[in-house]
């Protein structure tokens, strides 16, 4: 199948894709995207607006520390949008090999990641403080000090694992 457009930034960025637009009129692979970058995004803005009185723009999210518990395919696009937001992101994973691997291929990237008030890709020295990655260990979590905790886990999903087989 031809591939009619390009991958967006989402998906490049982030090395996964959720998303297969499809051409029903020309029976062509017409594009894909990665929408949980965007969700995650939209949905903390909201909450942080909400509860903190923040302003509506995603340069004011620079230094607020985001948990990201998972470190699956949601939680690398969730994490490398909100490094590109400025945060600081802590990454908290039963596996801890797999939560060094997400922090530092995060970390690796962050330069490219980072956006400027349009949007638009920026340098990482426009932020006063470095957004970055830290995985930290699962047993810490309950302790962890965090602006919003966000679940990128399979838990309380339907046909997900059973949470009492976790423990």
């Amino acid at each position: 199948q031809e591939i009619h457009q390009g991958p967006t930034e989402g998906p490049v960025m982030c090395g996964a894709a959720n998303t297969i637009l499809l051409s029903t009129l020309h029976s062509w692979l017409d594009g894909i995207d990665n929408t949980d970058a965007c969700a995650v995004m939209s949905l903390v803005r909201d909450a942080l607006i909400g509860h903190l009185k923040i302003e509506d723009r995603v340069d004011e999210l620079e230094g607020y520390v985001i948990a990201v518990i998972g470190a699956g395919g949601a939680a690398k696009a969730a994490t490398f949008a909100l490094i590109g937001a400025g945060c600081r992101v802590l990454i908290f994973n039963r596996d801890q090999t797999r939560a060094d691997a997400l922090a530092h291929s995060a970390n690796e990237a962050a330069p490219l990641l980072v956006l400027d008030h349009d949007q638009h890709a920026g340098p990482i020295e426009m932020f006063q403080s470095k957004p970055t990655a830290e995985a930290k260990p699962l047993s810490e979590l309950s302790n962890a000090s965090a602006h919003a905790f966000i679940n990128c886990t399979p838990l309380g999903m339907a046909h997900g694992p059973d949470p009492e087989a976790l423990s």
